[in-house]
């Protein structure tokens, strides 16, 4: 992933980044919604990532948010259990 945007908000920091291509591990150069995503961060971080900066995350599924890209509805918790 690379981080496309930056933005602190006091306790925490939003990162826009798009996902590199996993063939060769370089970016697609696509940013549509479809390869982009919002992070958000802990802002007491030491060290926040700044534009251009390749990252690895790792996250809890409990705590992801997904939206349906066309009607901007969120998607349930169901859709992990149903493996969607």
């Amino acid at each position: 992933m690379t981080v496309q945007r930056t933005e602190a908000l006091g306790s925490e920091t939003y990162l826009t980044v798009t996902l590199d291509d996993v063939s060769n591990g370089e970016t697609t150069g696509d940013t549509t919604e479809n390869h982009q995503l919002l992070v958000r961060l802990d802002g007491t971080k030491e060290k926040v990532p700044q534009v251009g900066d390749k990252l690895t995350l790792g996250m809890r599924v409990e705590h992801v948010h997904l939206f349906d890209p066309e009607t901007d509805v969120a998607l349930g918790s169901t859709c992990f259990a149903k493996g969607i």
